[in-house]
């Protein structure tokens, strides 16, 4: 069972930009995201990816979860890299942990 590192409730999808050859046409659902507003929860990959990453966001009308990959932070920013994707998320302000609310 994956590890919760991290959560906020309210993170706003910048960005999802393609990095492997994948075919346009199966790769672009996750661009449904961009712009959304929603809560966001940082999980680490106890088995199957010991020691890498991955995100589920998620709001009331989507529900992404991303693959595994290295994470990193800058200021507001969380950028979350996979085999085929770069996600940015904002966290407004900082961020205040997801604590009792979600």
């Amino acid at each position: 069972m994956p590890k919760l590192i991290e959560s906020y409730e309210e993170t706003v999808c910048k960005s999802i930009r393609r990095i492997s050859n994948m075919p346009y046409k199966i790769w672009n659902w996750r661009e449904e995201c961009v712009a959304l507003k929603g809560i966001l929860f940082i999980f680490e990959s106890e088995k199957k990816y010991p020691g890498k990453y991955f995100i589920r966001f998620m709001n009331s009308e989507y529900d992404l979860i991303t693959g595994c990959g290295d994470i990193a932070t800058e200021g507001d920013i969380i950028t979350l890299t996979t085999q085929n994707s770069i996600y940015e998320f904002e966290i407004p302000g900082g961020g205040k942990e997801c604590r009792e609310s979600c």
